[in-house]
């Protein structure tokens, strides 16, 4: 937990040895952005990289006529980044909210699941469920189709199998009246969140013998180091 109050406190727990100081290399987004590699949707890798979740609250916001126009890609890098910035800022429940529907969105969460998972975020279901169709309807056009054709790849062959080879087997991902199984969102989140974790582990595999022994921990989407506080360089 790395926001809020409680994910403050949390994080001030660590301390680094004297002398040494500790620094996190974050894999901002990752598998929001290997989600997009994998549905080709190139609109969406980028979304991913710069605040998928800000851009998404752009089109609520404006559904609310709280915002002027929903933030574009084809805008400058400048104008984009103060647009995010901005939401960030300003309308912090806005991109909470959305931050919650899309990752939960990306790996079959439904509206009712993700209203009683966050308790006090979201006013009602409805407005769940205006949030995810949203997302589906604006920024993840693709990911939708791509979400069916993995469910359906998964059914069909019973697993799947990443681009590092790792293979994960799947006997239920439609039942046997063909609604989702038991196992579809697990099939939904396999690809993304497998190569992350390969790709995690090839970085650690990679890294320099001097720096791999400063490396402390993987922590979700973070490698942990404690370096040396005059060599941080």
């Amino acid at each position: 937990v790395k926001r809020g109050e409680l994910g403050k406190e949390f994080r001030n727990q660590f301390i680094a040895s004297p002398g040494m100081i500790l620094v996190g290399i974050d894999f901002n987004a990752i598998e929001a952005v290997l989600t997009g590699w994998f549905a080709k949707d190139k609109d969406f890798i980028k979304a991913a990289k710069l605040s998928i979740h800000a851009i998404l609250a752009s089109h609520y916001l404006k559904q609310l006529d709280k915002w002027d126009e929903p933030i574009s890609m084809d805008w400058d890098e400048d104008k984009l980044k103060s647009a995010i910035s901005l939401i960030k800022k300003k309308f912090y429940t806005a991109y909470d909210q959305s931050k919650r529907v899309v990752y939960l969105s990306l790996y079959g969460g439904k509206p009712r699941m993700i209203y009683y998972q966050n308790s006090g975020v979201f006013n009602s279901i409805k407005e769940c469920t205006q949030l995810q169709n949203m997302f589906f309807e604006t920024l993840a056009v693709k990911i939708k189709k791509w979400q069916r054709d993995v469910l359906e790849l998964a059914h069909r062959q019973c697993y799947l199998e990443n681009l590092f080879g790792h293979r994960h087997f799947f006997w239920d991902v439609f039942n046997i009246k063909g609604n989702l199984g038991t196992q579809a969102k697990d099939a939904l989140a396999e690809l993304p969140q497998s190569t992350a974790a390969s790709i995690y582990k090839e970085v650690m595999v990679r890294l320099r013998p001097e720096l791999a022994n400063y490396l402390r921990a993987p922590i979700h989407d973070e490698l942990l180091f404690e370096l040396p506080e005059n060599e941080q360089d």
